[in-house]
């Protein structure tokens, strides 16, 4: 079994953040070291409904060469899918949040190894059924994971274990 250790980031709020996420960086740096601690790497994030807490949308910074902040700035303000099917659904983008999270940790049968982010992602989907992602809603489809959350984890559950094979509304706390 694989296991992934996440070290959450957030609630950020998205009007506030887009303002921010503009700057250069390094006036981001200096004048929002927190935000730079998050930002400035790879990993994964979760828009959020600040009304409903439900989530909107997971999806992945999978390049050291695209950071948090370059894949969030294009998702929000570039013509990216998630842009897209936030006008096809009507969604305003300003009654968003999100999270972003770092793999802190990642075993595989208890020996350290380097995840693609994919390997993560698709679980906390079918996990979570964020409203506007299309794929890996049905079935866990991959091997067998264990995911542990902690940080500003927010609606995400501590710990939860997906097998291959589970439907993803089965899915159960560890």
């Amino acid at each position: 079994m694989k296991r992934f250790f996440l070290e959450w980031y957030g609630l950020f709020n998205v009007p506030e953040i887009v303002e921010k996420l503009k700057l250069n960086v390094q006036r981001l740096k200096r004048d929002h070291p927190h935000l730079a601690e998050a930002f400035f790497q790879y990993g994964l994030y979760m828009f959020v409904d600040i009304v409903s807490f439900q989530p909107i949308y997971i999806g992945q910074a999978a390049s050291r060469h695209k950071s948090l902040r370059t894949r969030i700035r294009w998702e929000l303000v570039g013509p990216s899918y998630f842009a897209h099917r936030l006008k096809e659904e009507g969604i305003d983008q300003n009654s968003l949040a999100f999270q972003v999270a770092h793999v802190k940790k990642a075993l595989d049968n208890n020996k350290p190894f380097t995840p693609s982010l994919g390997m993560i992602e698709f679980p906390l989907i079918c996990k979570m059924q964020p409203a506007l992602n299309k794929t890996g809603k049905k079935k866990h489809r991959k091997e067998d994971v264990d995911i542990v959350n902690s940080g500003n984890i927010g609606i995400i559950p501590e710990r939860f274990t997906l097998r291959r094979g589970q439907k993803c509304q089965q899915a159960s706390p560890f």
